[in-house]
This record gives C-alpha cells, structure tokens and sequence, in this order.
C-alpha cells in the first residue's frame, strides 16, 4: 500500500482548516455532512506512519517543496518535483509507482529483485525515451527535394506507349442472326404468357 501526493500547494494549517469552515456555512453546516469532523494533514500522516504506508509526495510548484519533502520523509517515502508540462515527468511517476508496487508484491526476498528486472528490461527501453526523441523527424523541403533529385537521376527513364483501345471480336452473321431468332421467340412466348395471366385476372 502507498500514497501519491501531488499538489502545487502546501495543505491548509489548522487556522486555515478553521477558517475555511467557518466561512463555508460554519459548523452548524459542516455537522451536516461527511466532514463533520475537521481534518488536519499532520494528523493523517501520523496514522499512515504508523500502518507503515509511506507517502510519496510530488510538488508542482515550488511553495509545496518543504511540506511535501516533510511528509515523505515522515513516512518513509519520496519526494519529487513533478513537471507536468513534460514527458519526463509522467515516465518518472511511473517509475516510481511501478517499483514500489514491485516491492510490495515480492516482499522482503523478491521486491527488489523484481525491480532490478523491471529496470534492465524498461528502462533501456521506452521508459529513457520521451515521445519526442521518439518521433521520427520529418526531412525539410530542400532535403526532400535532394533526396527526390538524386532519386530522379538514378531511375532511367520509361517510354510510355499510347494505349490501344480494345475492341470486342466479332461473332459470324450466322451466331448473331441466330441470336436474334431467339431473342424474338423469348419475347413472343413471354407476352403470351402475360396475356394468359391477365385474362384470368
């Protein structure tokens, strides 16, 4: 089990906590809800210490870069400035958690074997790569044009032959008079039959 804090802001005092509530509908208000009783940060750190949950703690800005190294030293955890504004950033929260979570599932014997493989097998991999030092960059138009030019002289050059266009054999006058004999017979059978079913109607 662990915790990750990440805030740009150090949490509110007691005389804070105080006076927020109060200007928020008071205690009558707050006795209401599920936060009737008031919560302090000391206090919970000092229940996760005990349990032996450690906190690690990652600061945006730098006025939350004191509490925050305060309350992952108090548990046992880590501290770290967190840039979301760049890839690092997400690849080393990762890091982080991933390893602890490694830790807690093989224990004392195995947690820091299983880290050391996650290490050789990831981190020479996409985890030390960010997505940009990944994208391929695309050649500049006079490189292009280079690249098409020299391409252009090496490929020799193609004699197109104007296309013939395909005409359809023709069939003897006896197969096409034939053909016409049948067509007449089909249509003369099928206005019989039309007439028959109309009479019937």
């Amino acid at each position: 089990t662990q915790v990750i804090l990440i805030g740009d802001m150090p949490p509110n005092t007691r005389d804070e906590v105080s006076s927020n509530r109060a200007g928020s509908g008071g205690e009558a208000y707050w006795r209401k809800t599920k936060y009737a009783v008031p919560t302090y940060y000391q206090e919970e750190v000092s229940a996760l210490r005990q349990r032996g949950v450690p906190i690690h703690a990652f600061y945006i800005k730098e006025s939350a870069r004191a509490v925050f190294m305060q309350i992952a030293q108090a548990t046992g955890g880590q501290c770290e400035e967190l840039d979301i504004n760049s890839s690092e950033g997400a690849v080393r929260l990762t890091k982080l958690i991933t390893e602890q979570i490694l830790r807690n599932v093989g224990g004392a014997e195995r947690g820091e074997q299983l880290v050391s493989a996650y290490r050789a097998k990831f981190e020479r991999g996409y985890m030390s790569v960010s997505p940009e030092d990944a994208a391929p960059a695309l050649p500049s138009p006079t490189t292009q044009a280079g690249m098409f030019g020299q391409s252009s002289r090496r490929l020799p050059k193609l004699q197109l032959q104007p296309q013939q266009p395909q005409v359809p054999p023709q069939r003897p006058p006896a197969a096409q008079e034939e053909e016409k004999q049948s067509f007449h017979e089909i249509n003369r059978s099928g206005g019989q039959e039309a007439n028959i079913k109309l009479q019937h109607l």
